[in-house]
């Protein structure tokens, strides 16, 4: 069976709680658990080669995320020997990003800036450019969303992939702002909108999501 992408992703909560060398032979087994049968089930040889990391980092870092009262995989064949481990992902990220409201609080205050004031938005302006912002709330917000939606897109679905082209503007007044392609934005808008405000439910109080276009050409 085929991996959805070449794209391994880092999750925030993951970096924050493990460090970035264990987040990322996380976010490798979440993208193998993207395949059909739901598992990762690659040996720790090729997670080294892949990560280009050595292979009793892969080990330290596996018996991290599944230790715990609360651990970020399970380990499907605790007793197999010899044979790479089936390692299935728990339900923790799911419950970092409930929690999400209750571990930052998004107000009026956390900006990095309003459509007003950032007229001349192009491709250039990434998500990673938003990195070096002091205020780390919404971006953090929009990583927690994007997870939030790839959990229940399917692999390679077009949404999934227009997703890397939104960019997160502004939190004001409880309404999420962000920018999307002027050629995307009608179809994103319908397609997100629903979703993304229930998500926002869980903020205190509620937000809604708002589209503003870009030329991304």
């Amino acid at each position: 069976m085929k991996v959805p992408s070449q794209f391994t992703p880092l999750f925030q909560s993951v970096i924050l709680s493990m460090g970035l060398t264990i987040a990322a032979v996380y976010g490798l087994i979440w993208r193998y658990n993207q395949m059909d049968e739901g598992v990762c089930s690659i040996s720790m040889d090729k997670m080294s080669a892949l990560l280009g990391i050595d292979r009793r980092t892969v080990i330290r870092s596996i018996n991290k995320l599944k230790s715990g009262p609360n651990p970020y995989i399970l380990d499907l064949t605790p007793i197999l020997v010899n044979r790479p481990h089936r390692y299935k992902i728990s339900g923790r990220i799911q419950s970092d990003i409930l929690s999400l409201s209750d571990q930052f609080a998004v107000s009026e205050s956390h900006t990095i800036g309003t459509p007003e004031s950032q007229p001349g938005v192009t491709e250039s302006h990434l998500i990673k450019d938003l990195i070096d912002s002091k205020d780390i709330n919404i971006l953090y917000l929009w990583e927690n969303l994007v997870i939030f939606l790839l959990h229940d897109l399917s692999p390679g679905s077009v949404l999934s992939h227009k997703l890397h082209n939104i960019i997160p503007l502004a939190y004001i007044d409880h309404i999420f702002t962000v920018q999307v392609p002027n050629q995307d934005l009608d179809w994103v808008k319908s397609r997100l909108t629903a979703i993304v405000n229930r998500y926002l439910l869980g903020l205190n109080p509620p937000g809604v999501i708002s589209f503003v276009p870009y030329n991304d050409q």
